[in-house]
């Protein structure tokens, strides 16, 4: 080293890390040259590489303080300009590895390895910034999973949120819910909600959805359906009493209900073929004029 170059001169650091990485460079390759390699060997051998990736994250965080005084982190945008997304992986890759993965996980975002990002978030703790990495990347599962498990507002479920070992009605609450909320699918195709609504739940069943009605705004929630047995445990549930109960077709249901209905619901509800013209103009003859449908099928929202 030159006389006039002190021990702690940037200079000599970067001598000193440039020496560190091609010893380690070309141990490590005299070492694969041998076929069969000793304990000691290969410690010697994990150990120089160790080294080797140490000088490098040394340097780059060098490099950080250099662009950006009064800061440490490898991470600044600066000191990464002009970087190319594999360089910026191998980066991530060091830091995940020496444990600083936090940091790891911001550069793997930002050389497009966005899995990696979420998986990393996630492990941390940092549901949110693991979400919107799903979102940003198109990843609708991954969202749509943590925002079930984490019950996160205001999310719209891409398909169903996840089911296993769980009530196949709640799940349909769940996604429902999610379509039904205000700015959702539902409201962008003209459905305004329930709020404030009086509402018929045609083929209501066991007045699976009413809770859900209710929990959207409903001010008023009638459950209308022909099998008497079904209708009856809505009300042993307690979630309709007698009055909102009706055990008969929409087409005979009371007169005095005959056109007072804002929402009509009908939810997984098969109409026979031939009954679906009478079916429909029921429905419409006990809605108010400027009434909305609301028709779930198996494959479908509207």
């Amino acid at each position: 080293m030159p006389e006039h170059i002190g021990p702690n001169d940037p200079q000599a650091q970067k001598i000193l890390e440039k020496s560190q990485i091609r010893t380690a460079q070309a141990r490590i390759a005299d070492l694969k040259d041998k076929k069969d390699l000793s304990p000691a060997e290969t410690r010697d051998g994990s150990a120089l590489l160790d080294i080797g990736e140490k000088a490098v994250l040394s340097r780059e965080a060098s490099k950080s303080r250099r662009s950006s005084p009064g800061t440490s982190s490898p991470l600044d945008s600066s000191s990464d300009e002009g970087i190319t997304p594999r360089e910026l992986h191998q980066k991530a890759v060091l830091l995940e590895k020496h444990g600083d993965k936090v940091n790891a996980a911001v550069l793997y975002e930002r050389a497009g390895y966005l899995f990696k990002a979420v998986k990393i978030y996630e492990e941390s703790g940092d549901i949110s910034q693991a979400y919107r990495v799903a979102k940003q990347s198109g990843d609708d599962w991954t969202a749509d999973r943590l925002a079930s498990e984490h019950k996160i507002a205001n999310h719209e479920f891409s398909q169903f949120p996840p089911a296993r070992g769980r009530d196949f009605n709640e799940v349909m609450a769940e996604a429902l819910s999610s379509r039904l909320q205000k700015g959702a699918t539902a409201e962008r195709l003209g459905f305004h909600g329930f709020e404030g609504k009086k509402v018929a739940d045609v083929g209501t069943r066991d007045g699976r959805f009413v809770s859900l009605f209710r929990g959207l705004g409903a001010a008023d929630v009638y459950g209308i359906d022909p099998d008497k047995a079904e209708l009856e445990k809505a009300v042993h549930k307690g979630l309709l009493d007698q009055e909102h109960a009706l055990p008969t077709r929409i087409e005979d249901i009371p007169t005095g209900l005959k056109g007072t209905f804002d929402v009509a619901t009908i939810f997984n509800f098969n109409v026979p073929i031939t009954h679906r013209d009478g079916f429909a103009k029921a429905v419409r003859e006990h809605s108010q004029k400027r009434a909305r449908l609301l028709l779930l099928s198996q494959s479908e929202t509207s």
